[in-house]
């Protein structure tokens, strides 16, 4: 399983992905939508769910297979200018 939710951290509907490279490089990101669950700190107005989109890299284990990609709270910055 590439990705999943991550009750513990309550993250959850790790869904609707995308895989894109970074042109000119070996880099690989993935852009994914999740459920961050606060009933405690509900945003304002809302029901205590954020749905957000994050990016994360992908990273790859010395046979080739992809590392899983651990549920994000925020999300990878990275310059795309080239």
């Amino acid at each position: 399983m590439l990705l999943e939710q991550d009750p513990a951290r309550k993250l959850y509907a790790t869904g609707h992905h995308n895989i894109v490279n970074v042109p000119g490089t070996d880099e690989w990101i993935i852009a994914y939508h999740r459920f961050a669950y606060n009933p405690a700190g509900r945003w304002a107005g809302g029901d205590g769910c954020h749905r957000g989109v994050v990016f994360a890299p992908l990273d790859y284990n010395p046979d080739g297979s992809l590392v899983p990609v651990r549920p994000q709270v925020g999300s990878y910055v990275r310059s795309l200018a080239f």
